[in-house]
């Protein structure tokens, strides 16, 4: 990305309406580009006015956050995800001989920056056939470095190797999860699984997308400054793409983060991703298990449109089982969490270095 398309992408984040508006880092891996981080950082600070609290999010593999970056993002209150997939067999699956690395980066990180590793800081593991087995142990092993936030994502578009026994081992790893859980939320009053966390949300409108692809409130800026739907759909990350997704990516397509009249653009693009089959909600959505309108687990399902499309316009097999077990798994953790009727729910302070010890989650 050129100094000019950063500065331009800046200027439309510091014009918004919003008083805490979200600026994310994405990749690739976005600190190869860190003079271009830093100076997006630096604008931000000089040209948000005094009303605004960007909040400023960085996803990124941890292999280029030394010490002296992550100085810079602390003192930026940069929110930090590192995407990282636990344990050294489902790690080194993606990256090998990485494990040994981003190890030693969360100890680093919890040492030298310990209010920031708690309050600004979390992990993204991205699921597959191949490190489903291995899910409650990293849960486990990142519970036991301190981290308190622990995303979970099925892999985009699909997964060939998922199969029946596969989901089996899935189910088995979530309920070892759901087992460490509550013992972290009674010990600690946190709850670091996100899946857990929150209420339930009611399903998303036939048309809109639960991860605001196409909204008019959500620019994603790609190298060039063209403005794609969502990360997935940015002309420079499109590899071989189905025919159907390039469509969406040119009916949605057209846009540049300098055009003088985005606003009117922008609003338009949302009104015509909204008639095509890519938002399509669970009314009319095939899953392999039939309608998704009938699924119960409609509340928690998040599967990306661009994994539907990529499918051939069905949810893949894979997501939806994923997504199944998840809403299943949540209202287990839920029924063991939830106070008695009539009595005030009191979460105990931890101490402010406290990690769960073999012992607990034992």
């Amino acid at each position: 990305m050129s100094p000019a398309v950063l500065d331009a992408a800046v200027r439309r984040l510091v014009a918004s309406r919003y008083d805490r508006p979200w600026l994310i880092f994405y990749g690739g891996e976005p600190l190869l580009a860190a003079p271009l981080v830093r100076r997006a950082l630096e604008r931000v600070r000089l040209w948000a006015p005094r009303r605004m609290r960007p909040d400023v999010r960085i996803l990124t593999n941890g292999t280029r956050l030394d010490e002296k970056m992550t100085r810079f993002l602390v003192s930026r209150d940069v929110f930090v995800t590192l995407s990282f997939d636990g344990v050294a067999p489902a790690q080194d699956d993606r990256a090998p001989e990485s494990f040994a690395l981003l190890d030693r980066l969360l100890v680093r990180l919890r040492r030298d920056h310990p209010r920031h590793f708690r309050e600004r800081f979390g992990v993204k593991v991205t699921l597959t056939s191949r490190n489903a087995p291995f899910l409650s142990p990293s849960f486990r092993y990142l519970l036991s470095r301190g981290v308190r936030d622990v995303e979970v994502c099925a892999v985009i578009p699909d997964d060939g190797g998922w199969n029946a026994r596969t989901r089996r081992e899935l189910d088995r790893q979530l309920a070892e999860v759901v087992r460490l859980s509550v013992v972290e939320f009674r010990r600690s009053g946190r709850v670091p699984f996100r899946v857990f966390q929150g209420p339930v949300a009611a399903p998303a409108a036939d048309g809109a997308a639960a991860c605001g692809c196409a909204s008019r409130g959500s620019l994603f800026v790609d190298v060039d400054g063209s403005l794609a739907p969502c990360e997935r759909l940015a002309p420079s990350t499109l590899r071989s793409p189905p025919v159907a997704l390039r469509r969406v990516a040119a009916a949605l397509g057209g846009l540049h983060v300098t055009d003088p009249d985005l606003p009117a653009a922008l609003a338009r693009r949302e009104r015509i991703a909204r008639r095509l089959p890519f938002l399509a909600g669970a009314r009319d959505r095939q899953g392999p298990r039939g309608p998704c309108a009938t699924c119960k687990a409609r509340s928690v399902c998040f599967v990306c449109p661009v994994a539907v499309t990529s499918n051939g316009g069905r949810v893949p097999q894979f997501h939806c089982d994923v997504n199944r077990l998840l809403a299943r798994h949540r209202a287990a953790f839920l029924s063991q969490t939830a106070p008695e009727p009539g009595t005030p729910l009191v979460r105990r302070r931890p101490p402010e270095t406290a990690s769960p010890t073999e012992e607990d989650l034992r």
